[in-house]
């Protein structure tokens, strides 16, 4: 992991570019002056604030991510189910992924919230890398779901094709994505508790850590995901800009 890419920033700065003045050009679906329905959460990007809401079931977020690997890497740690049909990759969510996009998305399920996200798409010719930099994470929430997160299993150590970098320990976490061809990336963090503010510093493609180091692709798409697990509004993100997932309204002042 290199300590010296671009995406090493300060909470200060970026807590600065969330909330002052960051122009978002790409479309979404409300824009800058929204008002606050009954959702209880936002997500701010630059000048823009919309609210969201949380996909919801009553599955836990681990059995909706459906994370499949192999039978002999699944572990505690990685949140996985081993199944044969489609692995290394998130089959839960495959009626919600896109090619070249990556998707976020707040999840209510039975055991609390979580935020998830998942890179790429099952069955696409779509690899890439991607590093995201997490800010002001819950110290008593934990990712229940890592992809990629796998054992070697004849060691019990991670194996070495496992190219992906958690550092999770404490309130600011950074993780190093690259996937392969059909598969997918991501994860989900679990326990945001009944108030949060989450940044997300992006880093896609030449920007993230681990890009053209093991596979080739790239992410053109980033989504936020709002509303029901059949039925989701899409919120078109920029690649190069942090966001900031709060609970709260858009005439909050959280900074």
């Amino acid at each position: 992991m290199d300590e010296n890419t671009s995406v090493t920033t300060t909470r200060r700065s970026l807590l600065a570019a969330v909330g002052g003045g960051l122009g978002v050009g790409s479309s979404a679906a409300r824009g800058a002056g929204a008002t606050q329905d009954d959702s209880q959460c936002v997500l701010v990007q630059g000048e823009r604030c919309v609210p969201i809401r949380p996909l919801r079931s009553q599955l836990p977020v681990e059995t909706f991510y459906e994370y499949h690997l192999p039978a002999e890497r699944v572990m505690d740690e990685n949140g996985a189910v081993g199944d044969g049909s489609v692995t290394y990759a998130s089959a839960g969510t495959r009626n919600l992924q896109r090619e070249h996009t990556s998707i976020a998305f707040l999840y209510q399920g039975p055991k609390g919230t979580s935020l998830v996200f998942v890179h790429g798409s099952v069955g696409n010719p779509d690899a890439g890398a991607v590093t995201f930099q997490l800010y002001d994470m819950p110290t008593d929430g934990e990712w229940v779901v890592k992809d990629d997160l796998y054992p070697d299993p004849e060691t019990g150590d991670i194996a070495e094709t496992n190219y992906d970098q958690w550092a999770t320990e404490g309130d600011d976490h950074r993780i190093d994505w690259t996937w392969g061809t059909s598969g997918t990336d991501g994860g989900a963090f679990r326990g945001l508790g009944e108030e949060f503010s989450v940044t997300v510093q992006p880093a896609f493609n030449e920007a993230a850590a681990l890009y053209g180091d093991h596979y080739e692709g790239r992410i053109t798409d980033w989504q936020f995901l709002s509303g029901s697990a059949s039925l989701s509004e899409r919120i078109s993100l920029e690649l190069d800009e942090p966001i900031q997932i709060r609970t709260g309204g858009c005439g909050d002042d959280d900074n």
